[in-house]
């Protein structure tokens, strides 16, 4: 049971008033109620993202215009403890209220103070890791425009969360807690949302007073990172061991390590192949090509940050050349296909938001 102000938001109340409510109790909901506190319904962190996205709300409109009327509630009259873990699993819900014979909420459960001990005592073990992370979040997100003409590519939602959030915490769950945020882009966007927001990790945010590539935000860690330090972008989800990865780097003292997939390419035209003559050869009816292709990931060591000019618009593919130019080691991690999931293109976005959710 959780203290009822904290969770709690009134019918008269603006949009942004609860958005700023969510943020801070870290539910990603609220139980909306009128001045008695009986309840009239429940809104998520998502539902008003989605609803803004679409641009059918604004953000000082009544909570109660959006707000789902026919929440999941449990009367006192006949309530049972032991039935609530069952009841959140089975429909998937993060909050449920608990209400008496006149539906006013008189308490207020969350899924999470229902995770078994063995659940809980697994989180408990979970080693940290003082390797940092760092998120390239400061690009303008075209690929995903017109969603980024609104908000910026780190805080596009998936399912009751922003995307950085979710590639920060994959990260957390396995133990990492140092995090830094390379933005740029409404970069004031980002931190007023992380401000206010519960968290368990630590950030630091690097800022770009004008776009400097994928790469060039690194340097500003030069000699501020004493050992080697993961990269990814803010438009990729991983389902890998990122400890493995790590170790993989390490143990074989790479100066960069390049996370790669395979990805089939089908070009869906013939394929003429012509002599000099300009005399047909042959034709290849829509070849399908193999290629293995960067995701987004890397492990660099920290010396390799000096190959990086300072302040200038750089991206990863130059360092890339630079390094293996200076006969310095870049190594390729293979991960199967199936644990990367892009969500920096619209229509990848679109395809891919569902699965997530």
């Amino acid at each position: 049971m959780k203290n009822l102000k904290k969770f709690i938001c009134f019918e008269s109340d603006s949009i942004k008033k609860v958005l700023r409510n969510i943020r801070f109790n870290g539910a990603r909901c609220s139980v909306i109620v009128n001045k008695k506190i009986k309840l009239i319904g429940t809104v998520s962190d998502g539902d008003i993202r989605k609803r803004l996205l679409r641009g059918s709300i604004n953000i000082n409109d009544k909570i109660k215009s959006i707000c789902n009327t026919k929440p999941k509630f449990i009367q006192s009259s006949s309530f049972q403890k032991s039935n609530l873990k069952k009841i959140f699993i089975k429909q998937k819900l993060d909050i449920i209220p608990l209400l008496d014979r006149k539906k006013k909420v008189i308490k207020i459960f969350l899924k999470d103070d229902f995770l078994n001990s063995r659940e809980k005592q697994k989180t408990k073990k979970t080693k940290k890791i003082s390797t940092p992370v760092v998120i390239m979040a400061g690009g303008l997100g075209s690929r995903l425009d017109p969603i980024t003409k609104i908000i910026p590519k780190p805080l596009v939602p998936i399912s009751n969360k922003t995307v950085i959030e979710l590639i920060t915490e994959s990260f957390f769950n396995s133990g990492f807690k140092n995090f830094y945020y390379s933005l740029g882009y409404k970069k004031d966007l980002v931190k007023a949302y992380f401000k206010d927001h519960t968290k368990n990790y630590t950030i630091k945010y690097i800022t770009e007073n004008k776009p400097l590539g994928t790469a060039g935000a690194l340097r500003f860690l030069f000699r501020k990172i004493k050992s080697s330090f993961i990269v990814t972008n803010c438009d990729s989800i991983f389902k890998i061991d990122f400890k493995e990865l790590y170790q993989f780097h390490k143990k074989n003292n790479y100066d960069l390590t390049l996370v790669t997939t395979k990805k089939n390419f089908l070009v869906p035209y013939g394929v003429c192949d012509i002599k000099k003559n300009n005399l047909l050869n042959t034709i290849t009816e829509k070849p399908n090509f193999k290629f293995q292709v960067l995701t987004g990931m890397y492990v660099i060591k920290p010396t390799s940050l000096k190959y990086i000019p300072n302040n200038r618009y750089f991206d990863m593919n130059q360092l890339i050349q630079k390094l293996i130019k200076n006969k310095k080691t870049v190594a390729c991690y293979y991960i199967n296909n199936k644990n990367w999931i892009d969500v920096g293109e619209l229509q990848d976005y679109k395809r891919n938001v569902k699965i997530l959710s």
